[in-house]
Parts: structure tokens; sequence; C-alpha cells
């Protein structure tokens, strides 16, 4: 019989060894740990554990052999769980019913079910963007979540976080898109990821694909797109997203409001 919480346990214990896997100044030091995880089945025949790893690669050499996946979610504040619940919502809303945070005492771990039908490709950049609180906060977060709540769709507002904007103006509306950030170090998306397609969740599992992180799944955006929204403020990127000559009008809804299980 499986014991979920003492795999999260062999799991959290390492939380404090984990750092970001490139330092945020140079001379950018790689190499560090910066996940645990756990990829098993119910009857144990399959159980692999790497605790202290420098990345979730290894997944990709068991794909279908697992039911069942425990990761690392060290960072775990309100705005880390206020991300975890975008990227269940929007950019992963197809694998949501599937992904659960579970709390053990005072640590939290994430826990994926049926892992064996996920597309080996989106549970690879799944897992990668766990690890964004941990690796990446210090960049992205601040900027995320001030404009997430003046009412900026939290994925939109995450992508354009990524980016180059001026932030001059205290009106997060009135931050102005200056273009597109070129170091992307190994990310769950790229510059040139498809925005439309990473606020929608609709993303590519074309079998034939590597299983590597950024636009084997996203697709890429034209660059006369980005033009276009090179020198728009926050708020008018908002309100036009979908006019045809920025993005089309998908035929599906955008942030579909799924969150994750927190019992």
């Amino acid at each position: 019989m499986i014991d979920l919480y003492e795999i999260g346990r062999r799991v959290t214990q390492t939380y404090p060894k984990l750092k970001p896997n490139r330092s945020p100044t140079p001379p950018y030091t790689a190499g560090q740990a910066c996940c645990s995880y756990v990829l098993f089945n119910d009857d144990q025949s399959v159980y692999k554990e790497y605790l202290e790893a420098r990345c979730h690669d290894r997944v990709k050499y068991h794909i279908g052999a697992f039911t069942r996946v425990v990761t690392s979610f060290p960072k775990s504040g309100p705005i880390d769980l206020a991300y975890l619940k975008m990227l269940c919502s929007g950019p992963f809303n197809q694998i949501s019913d599937k992904v659960t945070l579970v709390y053990d005492e005072s640590q939290v771990f994430i826990h994926i079910t049926d892992a064996n039908l996920i597309p080996s490709q989106l549970l690879y950049n799944f897992l990668i963007a766990t690890r964004t609180p941990l690796e990446h906060s210090h960049f992205y977060f601040k900027n995320w979540y001030k404009m997430a709540r003046r009412g900026i769709d939290p994925c939109l507002a995450f992508i354009l976080s990524t980016h180059i904007l001026d932030t001059s103006n205290s009106d997060p509306d009135k931050w102005v898109f200056k273009g597109l950030k070129g170091d992307w170090h190994h990310f769950w998306m790229d510059a040139n990821s498809n925005w439309l397609n990473v606020i929608c969740g609709k993303a590519d599992f074309n079998p034939r694909a590597r299983c590597v992180p950024c636009n084997s799944i996203w697709g890429e955006a034209t660059s006369a797109i980005i033009g276009r929204l090179t020198g728009k403020t926050i708020g008018y990127i908002q309100d036009h997203m979908f006019i045809g000559h920025y993005l089309p009008k998908p035929d599906f809804p955008a942030y579909r409001g799924r969150t994750y299980d927190r019992d």
C-alpha cells in the first residue's frame, strides 16, 4: 500500500537544500538542486526517486511507466499559491483535475494522478512551471501580482511580467509593454511562445515532438503581433487582446477559473 504522506515527507525534508538552479546575478552559477520528486504507481512496480535534483528531466525517461508524481513546492505563501492557481486555471487547465496541493503538517507538496494519461510535453512543462516560485519569483512575481490584483487576466499578467515593462507609473494599468525579454533559461514558456495558446491552455501534443520545455507545446507568436503591442499600456493590451489585428478571438473561453484542490 502506497503511503502518500510518507513519500511527501521524503520530498519535503529536502526543502532546506533546494535553491534556484541558476543564481539570479552574474556569474550565473548553475547546477544547484532545485527540485525533488518521486515517480511511482499504485502497486509500486515502478518507484523512481529523484531527491535534490537539478531538473525534472528524468520524467521523460519513464513516460507511460508511472501513474503518479509527487513533486516539491517549497514556497507556499499567498502569492505562490495564487501562481499555482493561475497555472491550473489557464495554461494547464486540461490537467487541473489531476493536480492536488497536499498539506502535510507545516509543509506542502504537489500530487499528480493519472500521469500516464498526460502528454509528456505537457507534464514536463507543468513540473518546470511549479519551480517558478523558487527559481524566478525575484524576477516576476512582484509586477505580476500587482497587475493581477488590478483585474488584468492573471495569465496575461504573468506573460507580461516576464518581459520588459515601463513600471514608472504607480497605476499598473498604465504600465507600458516595451518588448520581449531574451534570456529564458529552461523556462516553461519563452519569448516566442504564442500568448493566446498559453492563456487558453491550448497546447500542441505532437507525439513526434521531443519532450522539451517551451515552444514544443505552445507554438510561436509572430513578430508582427508582438510589434503591434509594443508601446501599448497594460490596460490597453487587456482590453484589446482578442481584437483581430492583435490576436484572433478564441472559440473557447480564456481563463476558465478552475482551481486546485486544497483539501
